[in-house]
């Protein structure tokens, strides 16, 4: 297997180099509360939103509100939608990776599709049953809608917390300057920025690739292309691009996620 350099190799290590030498130069508190911090916050609230998510859809009437207007939307998105479920496995060859007719057919952007179709699939029953697909995608996106209505309460406490983190810093460094003194990063410090400059440089190009991956993939010409790009097809060679896309991260993460829309 030879290794070749991409467009998304070149610019991960475009990215990773400016990072890293933002690390270096601004030191560890800076790029932990100015870049580390929002990521984790991110992760945090999307972590703390699932468990908080349904019990916010088991004390409150929230489910029932938003599940019913879904369900009839949904269900008049499409008459496939109005079909008994025929079963996870029989549903994902009629929206698989590369088909997505389905999702396109109803006007819903087809940068949307993927995302869409894993929700769906994530949301209906493994086991065929009488109940309408609808009514599963429904349910389901009415748990996504408090899901996100958590994770927002969950990420708008954190960021008052990196407020207070953030004035603190900056009232240490104002009376240092009082005082007649610099506060500069030292060694240690400017080594462990590096590293959380590398780290965030991973976060940025994962999203990145996948990104791509959702505008590319629904299309078969550009996903097609982005095949060849990349050599996604071709096992003899290896990139970072091609590396980043197949193990991404992002995508069990957020297939993760959607089975939470589940309650």
């Amino acid at each position: 297997m030879s290794f070749q350099f991409d467009v998304l190799s070149i610019l991960f290590a475009i990215i990773a180099i400016l990072y890293m030498f933002m690390g270096l130069r601004k030191g560890f508190i800076y790029m932990f509360l100015y870049m580390v911090f929002p990521i984790i916050m991110v992760v945090l609230s999307l972590i703390i939103a699932q468990p908080l998510g349904r019990f916010i859809g088991e004390v409150t009437p929230l489910g029932s509100m938003f599940s019913e207007p879904f369900i009839k939307t949904i269900s008049g998105l499409s008459n496939y939608f109005v079909e008994p479920n025929p079963g996870r496995d029989i549903l994902a060859t009629v929206i698989s990776s590369n088909n997505y007719e389905v999702i396109a057919g109803m006007g819903i952007p087809l940068f949307i599709a993927p995302i869409m179709a894993a929700m769906i699939l994530s949301t209906v029953p493994v086991a065929p049953s009488d109940v309408e697909i609808g009514k599963y995608v429904g349910e389901g996106a009415a748990n996504a809608i408090i899901f996100l209505i958590a994770a927002v309460i969950v990420y708008v406490i954190l960021s008052l917390i990196l407020r207070i983190l953030k004035k603190m810093v900056i009232r240490k460094k104002k009376k240092a300057a009082k005082e007649g003194f610099k506060l500069k990063p030292n060694f240690l410090s400017r080594i462990i920025g590096m590293g959380l400059g590398l780290f965030v440089s991973l976060v940025s190009v994962f999203i990145i690739s996948y990104a791509l991956e959702l505008l590319f993939l629904p299309d078969p010409q550009l996903n097609a292309f982005l095949n060849s790009f990349l050599f996604l097809d071709n096992p003899e060679k290896m990139t970072v691009g091609k590396f980043i896309i197949l193990n991404n991260p992002l995508k069990s993460a957020l297939l993760g996620i959607f089975k939470t829309f589940r309650f």
